[in-house]
C-alpha cells in the first residue's frame, strides 16, 4: 500500500505534511460528501466499526477535534485533499 503525501495548512498557519493511506483518502472523499457511517462501510466493503476507526485516524491526522464532520470537510477542502 503505497501513501501519498499532502501538504496541509494546520490551523495555526503552519504547513504540517500528512501521509493517507488509499483507504483513508476513499473514507475521507465519502464522509466529505455526506455519507454516514453505514453508507461509506458497505460502498468500502468494511464494517462501520472500521469506518468509525479511519474517521477517528483522520481527525487526528488533519488536526481536526470538536467540530466533527464539518471542520473535517472544510480542511479536507481548504487543503485539496477531496473534490
Amino acid at each position: 500500500m503505497s501513501l501519498k503525501p499532502y501538504v496541509l495548512d494546520g490551523p495555526k498557519e503552519l504547513t504540517v505534511k500528512v501521509r493517507l493511506t488509499e483507504r483513508e483518502r476513499q473514507v475521507l472523499e465519502l464522509t466529505v460528501a455526506g455519507k454516514q457511517h453505514k453508507e461509506i462501510a458497505v460502498l468500502l466493503n468494511m464494517s462501520v466499526r472500521t469506518v468509525k476507526h479511519f474517521t477517528q485516524v483522520l481527525y487526528l491526522k488533519l488536526g481536526v477535534s470538536g467540530l466533527g464532520r464539518a471542520a473535517l470537510a472544510a480542511t479536507a477542502l481548504r487543503n485539496g485533499l477531496v473534490k
